[in-house]
């Protein structure tokens, strides 16, 4: 049930010369840099905690703070430990949206909403911490070594070797290869007894592809879904943009399965093509989120999070056609990952997760102003092109709609939409009449 009782503010943009970016209406330049401020705010007091938490976790120890990375839900920065390299984490505990909204919304500074939740999160990392441990026990995963973590904060060793998101964009002749390799060393997770094997976690059902996309779309909305749009100027229609998202994401929850809560497994919950290591001697290092969820969560954000890299790194037209044909290829064929009984309905529910996680990390990234460092680069800039990333959404329901029993042609349909948010010519896209209609 999508109950949406928050008020959506009027179009945000006015008129502009030909050529010219559209520019905010002045009502919603000071909101712009109140979210600055306490983004600015926030980095700073989480930089100083994990500052005093690394000291007294590795008492002694040489420490060199380094560059912020993307984070939409914490401030993660590189550092240098005696010579190795880590990255330490402090989580929020919410969406960094969210914390600005709900900051300027109670009026109070937003260091003081990240001290009151401090303990409250710090219990949360830590529970799920020695949860992801049990599951890569379990699994025999290999995942990067947690050197130290006290409440909200992590110390985790930065693992030898090479991203699949650096690997796919060097060498996109590789991708299908890369992709067989990954799911051949994940193989454990597959373990239909993992359930009982790990115990879930108290916080698994706001995990996750489904979970993240219930957590903003279902029920009462959040109040900083309406922050969506602010500040990117590019955005000439901020209301239809708005209904756009909300039509989609009630049209996605319509083609959930109906034994969708029965068939949930324990799932892998981060195969991000940025988080997936592979080390020179050809193993696999990930950093797993396990909750419970369709069996088909992992496969979908791995392909959801390669075509966002695809878009947001502006990768070269040849490039853009390699990883998608392997992906495509990996899908269909019959050695991929689709189990070979029920192959339609799961590659269904794999179109439909891929269209969940580009909603939700595209809403995250747009209830941002642009200037706010949450986001990756590769985020930022796929959120420079929302219009034609929302139209893969679009194109995946319309296929699951008009088509439910011919995913093969959503799914080439979905990656011929993937070529267009590259900018990539039409007669350089996927053929979509090569997949029989019926």
């Amino acid at each position: 049930m999508h109950d949406h009782v928050t008020t959506r503010s009027p179009d945000t943009t006015r008129a502009a010369p030909d050529g010219a970016a559209p520019r905010l209406r002045g009502t919603h330049a000071p909101t712009v840099r109140r979210r600055l401020r306490d983004a600015n705010q926030a980095r700073g007091w989480a930089a100083h905690r994990i500052d005093v938490a690394s000291r007294r976790l590795l008492d002694g120890a040489h420490i060199v703070l380094g560059s912020e990375l993307g984070d939409l839900s914490g401030l993660t920065l590189t550092a240098v430990v005696d010579q190795r390299p880590v990255t330490i984490r402090m989580a929020y505990g919410r969406p960094v949206a969210a914390l600005l909204h709900d900051a300027q919304a109670a009026d109070a500074p937003v260091t003081s909403l990240l001290h009151h939740g401090h303990d409250r999160v710090g219990r949360r990392v830590q529970h799920d911490l020695a949860h992801a441990a049990a599951f890569a026990r379990a699994t025999g995963l290999d995942r990067p070594e947690t050197i130290a973590s006290q409440g909200p904060v992590t110390i985790t060793e930065h693992p030898d070797g090479t991203s699949l998101s650096a690997a796919v964009l060097e060498h996109p002749d590789r991708t299908g290869a890369l992709l067989e390799h990954l799911w051949s060393a994940l193989a454990g997770i597959r373990d239909p007894h993992l359930t009982q094997a790990v115990p879930v976690p108290a916080s698994s059902s706001r995990l996750g592809v489904e979970g993240e996309f219930r957590a903003l779309w279902h029920g009462i909305a959040p109040a900083w879904l309406d922050d969506i749009g602010i500040g990117w100027t590019h955005i000439k229609n901020r209301r239809a943009l708005l209904d756009s998202m909300d039509d989609f994401s009630v049209r996605l929850d319509e083609h959930r399965p109906h034994d969708h809560d029965e068939q949930r497994v324990l799932v892998h919950g981060n195969l991000d093509c940025d988080h997936l290591v592979l080390a020179t001697g050809g193993t696999w290092t990930s950093s797993p989120r396990p909750h419970l969820a369709a069996p088909e969560a992992d496969i979908a954000l791995l392909v959801s999070r390669l075509t966002q890299l695809l878009i947001g790194s502006a990768a070269p037209p040849d490039t853009v056609v390699a990883v998608t044909g392997a992906v495509h290829s990996w899908l269909t064929t019959d050695t991929g990952p689709l189990p070979d009984h029920n192959r339609p309905a799961t590659l269904r529910e794999v179109l439909r997760q891929w269209a969940m996680d580009t909603l939700t990390v595209l809403t995250t990234c747009l209830a941002l102003p642009p200037r706010v460092p949450a986001p990756t680069d590769t985020q930022r800039h796929m959120t420079h092109r929302a219009t034609r990333v929302l139209q893969i959404v679009a194109t995946i329901i319309r296929g699951l709609e008009l088509r439910p029993e011919q995913p093969e042609y959503a799914l080439t349909t979905a990656l011929a939409r993937v070529h267009a948010a590259c900018g990539i010519p039409r007669h350089r896209q996927l053929d979509t009449r090569k997949t029989p209609r019926g």
